[in-house]
Parts: structure tokens; C-alpha cells; sequence
């Protein structure tokens, strides 16, 4: 089966990228040949030359991501901060006609890939109906669904996106893909043809190599967006009360990182070891998933954590105000039984997520 996955940007911390890398990845060692389109950015830096681009047959150039055919399409960023794919339609309508796709999966929502796939979706039926070509691929929508926005321009556009394109969207896709039955109820209002939970997330290659790593917990590890949120000086003041680090996978190059905060490192190393992670939590990242695999207690600071991953004081801490986690923190380390216990759960929470089987979820509802 060919496969077009379809995402934003690529990245090494963004849960919408990181996952259609991951789908594409794991489709591919099922026997399915994957390709990712996507931008030319990479965690919002340019990752090809624009012009280059441009100058190219087709509006795309295809290199290669760990052996995953990656299409990066002519694009440019929106004013609300979003990137807008300007020539999608073109490659596709390209590598079909070179191998012929079985199905596109479109990833992520508020951004116009999903509208775009579903275009050529359209022109593709009308095609195939005056006997240009053989056969529609499926198309699916996988939206990591989550209702509202931070920021006042991204909450607007959001909101246009939800009530505008995401109803056409939904209703030209032959299936929804949703990580978890809450998703799958926000969804329903809408009518889709078909909902399909996968789940997935935890890579099983990287969970392969934290379980290969025995190290001491010293870190209080935040993602780039938590560390911003987060008064610092409070926080490293309690890890320190604790006997812990405060470290951030945020990248030192595009943010700056406080001298007392450790930066970044190998995810898996810094996961094994890291005693607690801070994250919004809004959607299951690969990122999250992985350092709770690796027993670290996962606090969510956003009203909108994923309460359907963690339940609060079981497999974490839900729901945290920034200013209240140096508190939180302070009583969590004077609870090291009850921590112990939430960093079991958390692992076996984050093993139900495997990748390899969310792959053969979507590659069985693709072929159906």
C-alpha cells in the first residue's frame, strides 16, 4: 500500500509532527511504502532553501528523513503563525502518478493541509469518472482535536478553521482518525463516516532504548513552551530544596535558556533520567508519552491537559497553574512512595500506546 502522510512541519518536539513522522516510519516496517509531505520548515526554521523551492518542477524538492521519502512542499507562514502548504496539490497529483497512492492521511487541524488534501481528493474522483485514472485512494483526516487555542490571533483563526473547514474536511474523508474516545466524541457532531481510535504515540524504538538506560532521576524536565510559562527562578529554588536539576528540552539556538536550567540532550538519556516532566499535555506527544514510559511523573499546566492520559495523583498531576508548580513540586518530593507509585502507572499507561500498533490500526482502516 502507498501511503501519503500529510503534516505541517517536521520537528524533534512538536506532538502533530512528531506523530505523522512516527506513522510514516512505522507504516514503512509494516511492508508500506510512505511518503511525508510537508513544508519546507523544520520546528519553524527553514529546513531546505526557499528559493530552491521555488525553481524546482513542481513546486517540491524529495529528500530523505530516516529513510522516509520527505516531500517538502513550497510554503510560507500565515499571519496567526501557522504555515500554508502552496503546492501540495501538485506533488500529489506528481507521486500518484509515479506510483500510484492508496491513501492520504492528513494530520493536525487549523492549518490548510487537510484542506488541500481533500481537494485533490475531489479532482481526483472527478478524474477518475471520465476514465482518467484507475481508482480514488482513501482519505483520512487525523485532527489531534482540541477545543480553544492559546493566544488571541491563534484562538481566532482556530475558531474560523473549526466552524469554516473543518466540517468539509471531515465530510470528504472516509474516516477519522482520533487518539482517544474523548476526541472521538467532540468529533461525532459532525457526522463522519467513520471514526477509528488508534492511539499510538510512544515510539517503540526510542521506549527500546530508555529501557536500556539506568540512570539516577535528577531532572525536573519542562518542554520549550513550559519553561516560558514557569516564573524559573521559583522553580530551580524548590528542585534544588529536592536534590533535583531543572533541565528543558527547549533548543538553546532559537530560545534563550536561564544558566540555571540544563539544556536539551539526548531525549532518551534526558527521559531515563528525569523524575518529573512538565507539559501542557493537551494532546498524547510522542515526547510525553516517552519520558512517561520512562517513569517520569507527567504534570500538566493547562486547563486543557489530556485528563483522559493522566488521571490526576494516578498516572500524574493534572491541571497545574504555573505560579502553583514550584509548590506542587515541593510536595510531591516530600511524597516519594506516592511519587514511586504515579511513575509506575505512568509507564504502564504510556505502554498502551505503541506506535507499531496505532500503524497497523490506520493501515487495516486504509485498506478496508
Amino acid at each position: 500500500m502507498n501511503v501519503a502522510v500529510v503534516v505541517e512541519e517536521t520537528s524533534d518536539v512538536e506532538p502533530e509532527p512528531l506523530y505523522a513522522q512516527l506513522l510514516a516510519k512505522w507504516l514503512g516496517r509494516l511492508g508500506h511504502k510512505a511518503w511525508l509531505f510537508t513544508s519546507i520548515f523544520h520546528d519553524g526554521e527553514a529546513a531546505v532553501d526557499r528559493r530552491t523551492v521555488e525553481l524546482s518542477e513542481g513546486g517540491y524538492v524529495v529528500l530523505d528523513l530516516e529513510a522516509i521519502p520527505l516531500v517538502r512542499v513550497l510554503s510560507a507562514k500565515t499571519s496567526h503563525g501557522r504555515i500554508s502548504l502552496k503546492a501540495l496539490f501538485g506533488a500529489l497529483r506528481s507521486v500518484d502518478e509515479a506510483h500510484g497512492l492508496d491513501a492520504i492521511v492528513a494530520v493536525g487541524s487549523g492549518w490548510n493541509g487537510p484542506e488541500e488534501a481533500a481537494r485533490w481528493i475531489a479532482w481526483k474522483k472527478e478524474a477518475v469518472s471520465i476514465g482518467e485514472g484507475a481508482k480514488v485512494p482513501r482519505f483520512c483526516l487525523m485532527p489531534f482535536y482540541v477545543r480553544g487555542a492559546e493566544g488571541v490571533l491563534e484562538y481566532v483563526a482556530k475558531r474560523m478553521w473549526d466552524a469554516t473547514a473543518l466540517p468539509s474536511v471531515v465530510k470528504a474523508a472516509d474516516c477519522v482518525f482520533v487518539q482517544h474516545a474523548q476526541e472521538a466524541e467532540e468529533l461525532r457532531r459532525l457526522s463522519p463516516k467513520a471514526i477509528v481510535e488508534v492511539g499510538g504515540g510512544l515510539d517503540d524504538d526510542a521506549a527500546a532504548a530508555v529501557d536500556e538506560l539506568r540512570r539516577d532521576k535528577l531532572y525536573v524536565t519542562l518542554t520549550a513552551s513550559a519553561l516560558e510559562a514557569v516564573d524559573v527562578s521559583a522553580l530551580v529554588e524548590a528542585a534544588e530544596r529536592a536534590g533535583l536539576k531543572v533541565a528543558s528540552l527547549a533548543d538553546p539556538k532559537r530560545r534563550r535558556i536561564p544558566p540555571e536550567v540544563s539544556a536539551g540532550g539526548p531525549t532518551a538519556e534526558l527521559a531515563a533520567s528525569s523524575l518529573i516532566f512538565v507539559d501542557s499535555l493537551e494532546v498524547a506527544s510522542p515526547l510525553a508519552l516517552l519520558f512517561m514510559y520512562a517513569r517520569a511523573v507527567p504534570i500538566s499546566i493547562s486547563p486543557r491537559g489530556s485528563r483522559w492520559l493522566i488521571r490526576d495523583g494516578v498516572d500524574g498531576i493534572g491541571a497545574v497553574h504555573p505560579r502553583q508548580l514550584p509548590t506542587v513540586l515541593a510536595d510531591l518530593a516530600k511524597r516519594r512512595d506516592a511519587l514511586e507509585k504515579m511513575a509506575k502507572n505512568a509507564r504502564e499507561r504510556a505502554a498502551g500506546f505503541l506506535m507499531s500498533r496505532a500503524a497497523e490500526r490506520v493501515a487495516e482502516a486504509l485498506q478496508r
